[in-house]
């Protein structure tokens, strides 16, 4: 038996050490070499198991996505001169090779009434809808929703749900999920979690996506459950962001989920989609960028750098996932020490605590250099930056290394004042709730607390 042990120890560390080769000739961020390679030496089994699991850096398209021509280039005529001043939309543009597109209209919602207006507009619908979620519970939102959409199933509106192995683990094996089917809804699962896809399972679909008859669009941070209620189920301690569209910004949203299910599925659902553009006279315009691990350039990451670099007054991050890579640390450092003002805003009771206290240790180093930061009472889960009040990302990506580098996301990057201003606003009742980090609470730290924070930051690459 313990010839069997040593024997099984010596594979271990050989696969170890052949991984820590691999790693050493790759193109990892150095952060992640490192965690990646105290992880194999001082734990060669967990370590291997671990980097079969999530170790792999990118994820390839496993099939040609080969959608209908007709579908890929409709295009309204866009009119952006409106534009042509604005630093942030030029180099987005550069960036991602993508022109902007036009909104209609655009409303701000929390997690209670993004649920009030989305069960509504799901009433409305003639023709079809589509849910692409990050998780579904099998909860009591969970159930309302699933019954109001087999009543439109049975009203004869095509449905379509696509949802995340993972995160919908417990829905994809609840009997809501089985009577939607039975009644005739259509389903896709982004990398069900079995055993031929271990490999695959640290990439997840994390995007939140609804889409009503091709007119009317939801994206953000809030999915379907009953956490996301806030307030209204006596859920305080959860405080959630989302936003309704219309306009030809939601055509940008058909291609997405019409790409996601392909890849899910095989099967191109674009016949099914009501593809409506309008000319609409309106100087509200935005990029919708997605991202994934499938891509060889992260738009959303490269695009926020850029837009970072040319901030001239101020940013603020709302984020309820902070752990920046050593690019975006240096770049909040080094503009809040020419005077640009910089603020982070967080959850103080973080519902992923070893991610939580990794984001801590970066602390004292931008309090130092005049990064003004936050933590909320609560749960803070919205996902906002604003730039120099005319610039707005908003959408499911956290500042931390799986949104930037592993899952499947979706930002919209707006361009207007009036919105930015909103958003400040909205910003401006986080901090109300909110205490300040400064240099005397760093300070009094307990030593045995920046100890564990400095742990979970070294390993914060693997999380």
């Amino acid at each position: 038996m313990k010839i069997t042990i040593l024997i099984i120890e010596y594979i271990f560390q050989i696969v170890a050490l052949f991984l820590i080769l691999m790693i050493l000739s790759g193109r990892r961020d150095a952060r992640a070499t490192f965690s990646w390679i105290l992880t194999l030496i001082f734990l060669p089994v967990f370590g291997v198991i671990f980097y079969v699991l999530i170790g792999n850096p990118r994820l390839k398209r496993l099939i040609n996505v080969k959608l209908k021509k007709s579908f890929l280039i409709k295009r309204e005529n866009y009119d952006y001169s409106k534009l042509t001043n604005n630093d942030f939309c030029n180099k987005v543009c550069t960036i991602t090779k993508k022109h902007p597109v036009s909104i209609k209209s655009i409303e701000l919602l929390g997690g209670a009434s993004k649920y009030v207006r989305l069960s509504q507009d799901i009433i409305e619908a003639k023709k079809i809808i589509l849910l692409e979620y990050y998780i579904i519970d099998p909860d009591e939102m969970g159930e309302f929703f699933i019954n109001l959409l087999i009543h439109k199933l049975e009203e004869g509106v095509k449905v379509y749900i696509l949802y995340d192995g993972v995160g919908s683990i417990t829905f994809h094996y609840s009997n809501l999920l089985k009577r939607f089917k039975k009644a005739g809804g259509n389903t896709a699962v982004f990398l069900p979690l079995s055993f031929k896809t271990l490999s695959l399972v640290n990439f997840r679909n994390h995007r939140k996506i609804a889409i009503i008859d091709g007119r009317i669009c939801y994206t953000g941070g809030v999915n379907i459950g009953d956490d996301y209620l806030g307030k209204l189920a006596g859920k305080d301690e959860w405080i959630d962001c989302h936003v309704r569209l219309t306009g030809n910004v939601v055509f940008e949203f058909e291609k997405i989920f019409c790409e996601d299910w392909y890849y899910a599925t095989n099967h191109d659902i674009s016949n099914d989609l009501i593809l409506y553009t309008e000319n609409i006279d309106t100087n509200l315009y935005t990029h919708v960028i997605p991202s994934g691990a499938d891509q060889d350039i992260n738009y959303i990451y490269e695009s926020l750098l850029s837009v970072f670099i040319s901030a001239k007054k101020s940013i603020t991050i709302i984020t309820p996932y902070f752990v920046p890579d050593e690019t975006i640390v240096n770049i909040l450092r080094n503009i809040s020490m020419l005077g640009i003002e910089v603020t982070v805003i967080v959850p103080g009771k973080n519902n992923h605590p070893i991610v939580g206290a990794a984001g801590r240790s970066y602390y004292e180093e931008l309090v130092e250099a005049g990064v003004k930061i936050y933590e909320t009472k609560y749960m803070l889960h919205s996902k906002l930056i604003i730039v120099d009040r005319n610039f707005v990302s908003i959408g499911t990506v956290n500042m931390d290394n799986r949104s930037m580098k592993l899952n499947f996301e979706v930002s919209l990057l707006i361009y207007s004042q009036d919105f930015a201003g909103h958003v400040l606003n909205l910003a401006s009742e986080y901090t109300s709730i909110s205490k300040k980090i400064d240099s005397d609470y760093l300070r009094r730290k307990p030593k045995y607390e920046k100890l564990f924070e400095g742990v979970c930051r070294v390993f914060s690459p693997l999380l």
